[in-house]
């Protein structure tokens, strides 16, 4: 048992012998119980002293004694909700799929088709569908500038078939024998693909050279020349 515990003394009339008795409780399983009282049933309840050590033990005793407790208990907190995923990825109040970098797409834009998977695996690689193949057309994805798409199609082009408006990209995963484990890798690898387009390039510019990095520059040079002399014997001179 806990140190928590609850002294419940009673206080009948008229008063005889009394017993102590030890009660266990299921409200509150970890608290002790001790209450003297009257051997005979017959006798009312007069007066009830509480002395508890926790709110809880407190509210629970008010419920076995049929008492009313002033302080009513807190209501619980909901638990936080969890936003609705697809895969690895979240999905926004509007039903559109966040791949990253502001890019979304639509769930049903997606192209699903599922084979049997290659190599070892036993029976479940040969009788399931574990292999997954994830088709999108790159129209479909809002988000993307044209030179972002290109980028697209330069990262990806081992992914990118088709061309003009059935241009796409064709993912496939087969690491796993879990067929939602090989999708979620799909719509990640996808996710992943997207992400690195939408990050625009820094451009590049030719600074002008300071005075100090041509001085350092040249002060290297020249220790380096001195380093070379001192290695040169005295008949290598010419």
């Amino acid at each position: 048992m806990n140190d928590a515990s609850i002294a419940i003394v009673l206080s009948l009339s008229p008063m005889s012998s009394t017993d102590t008795v030890l009660v266990p409780s299921s409200k509150f399983p970890a608290s002790r119980v001790k209450y003297a009282c009257a051997p005979s049933s017959s006798l009312k309840l007069s007066t009830a002293e509480f002395s508890l050590e926790s709110a809880g033990a407190a509210n629970s005793a008010a419920t076995m004694m049929g008492a009313s407790m002033n302080e009513s208990v807190p209501p619980r907190k909901p638990t936080r909700v969890e936003s609705k995923r697809f895969g690895p990825l979240t999905v926004t109040p509007d039903g559109r799929v966040r791949l990253g970098r502001g890019c979304t797409i639509v769930p049903g834009d997606i192209d699903w088709n599922f084979s049997r998977s290659g190599g070892p695996g036993g029976q479940h690689a040969n009788k399931t569908s574990t292999k997954a193949e994830l088709r999108l057309r790159l129209s479909c994805i809002v988000g993307l500038d044209p030179a972002a798409l290109d980028r697209l199609r330069l990262i990806g082009a081992r992914h990118v078939v088709g061309e003009g408006a059935e241009e796409a990209l064709l993912i496939t995963d087969s690491q796993t024998r879990s067929q939602a484990d090989n999708r979620d890798a799909c719509v990640g690898r996808l996710s992943a693909l997207v992400s690195s387009a939408a990050i625009r390039p820094k451009i590049r510019r030719e600074t002008k050279r300071t005075w100090g990095s041509v001085v350092r520059r040249l002060e290297g040079k020249k220790r380096d020349a001195d380093k070379k002399q001192g290695r040169q014997s005295p008949g290598d001179e010419h």
